[in-house]
């Protein structure tokens, strides 16, 4: 009885699949905490050869972040609309508007 219970235990850890831990370090040295992607030691963010996320940030900037899997842009970036009227960089004063000359 006691080894039917361990083959039957035996069985469903195999069948379960657990996530790894991603292998990558962040920035300031840590592990990182993310999942690994299918089939990867990395995750999302680390996987090598993504592409740079498409977006440009507030100020004018290129997005520095990794675009999300089979898209253009980051998590945080998900919704971008690239025609969208970007507002003024930071510093930058509005130009007044010059009124006509009365004559």
């Amino acid at each position: 009885m006691k080894k039917m219970m361990i083959m039957a235990a035996a069985g469903l850890m195999a069948a379960m699949t657990f996530a790894a831990q991603c292998a990558a370090k962040t920035q300031d040295g840590a592990q990182c905490k993310r999942q690994a992607e299918e089939n990867s030691k990395y995750c999302w963010q680390h996987l090598k050869g993504a592409a740079q996320c498409q977006a440009t940030t507030e100020y004018g900037a290129k997005c520095k972040r990794k675009a999300q899997p089979g898209k253009k842009y980051c998590w945080q970036h998900a919704n971008y609309k690239p025609e969208a009227k970007k507002p003024a960089a930071k510093g930058e004063a509005k130009k007044p508007v010059e009124k006509p000359a009365a004559k």
